[in-house]
């Protein structure tokens, strides 16, 4: 999990932006699917562990 938080001196943050770890998970698949077998790709997929409700935000 990231957390980026920016702050203008105040006791408020004024930006935060939080990225889960599903996110990064996803965010691989492209790479990592390059030149696999189609049947492969139901293997690699379900070794990764991903919440669709994490990637959705």
């Amino acid at each position: 999990m990231g957390f980026y938080v920016v702050s203008k001196g105040e006791l408020t943050p004024f930006r935060v932006k939080i990225r889960s770890a599903s996110f990064n998970n996803v965010s691989i698949t492209p790479w990592l699917l390059r030149g696999v077998y189609v049947p492969d790709i139901i293997t690699i997929l379900a070794s990764l562990y991903f919440i669709l409700g994490d990637i959705d935000r």
